[in-house]
């Protein structure tokens, strides 16, 4: 189970917290704050999915397409974007430079945490020649 959560001074997303859990969202602009500047709970976290309809669409109609890949519907995505663009004629979304930047972190860690959690520098792959 992952979690993952965004917080800004205008809004807030916390992801899914456990099965079942869905994820919420706050925007000032849409429910101000109770206690701006204070502590605690103060403000009103709506679901995420109210807005999906609004904002993605395409992603609430293919639902069940992605549903059949793999990593939870990611796969869909990445594969779409990559297709869409080439019948385009334009680059790819995530050229080799970005995938690098995504991928280096995950055989570095384990390296680090087999030489007993030691740091280990992720190169930048616009240097390699």
């Amino acid at each position: 189970m992952d979690y993952y959560a965004l917080q800004g001074t205008r809004g807030s997303f916390e992801g899914t917290r456990g099965f079942g859990d869905p994820p919420r969202i706050w925007l000032e602009e849409l429910e101000p704050a109770d206690r701006p500047g204070k502590s605690g709970p103060s403000v009103h976290w709506r679901l995420l999915a109210e807005f999906e309809q609004e904002f993605i669409p395409d992603r609430v109609a293919a639902r069940a397409d992605a549903a059949r890949t793999g990593h939870g519907g990611s796969d869909y995505w990445t594969m779409k974007a990559f297709v869409d663009a080439f019948r385009r004629g334009e680059p790819s979304p995530v050229d080799v430079y970005r995938a690098l930047d995504c991928s280096l972190p995950g055989p570095l860690a384990l390296e680090s945490a087999r030489q007993g959690g030691v740091p280990i520098d992720i190169p930048n792959p616009r240097d390699f020649t």
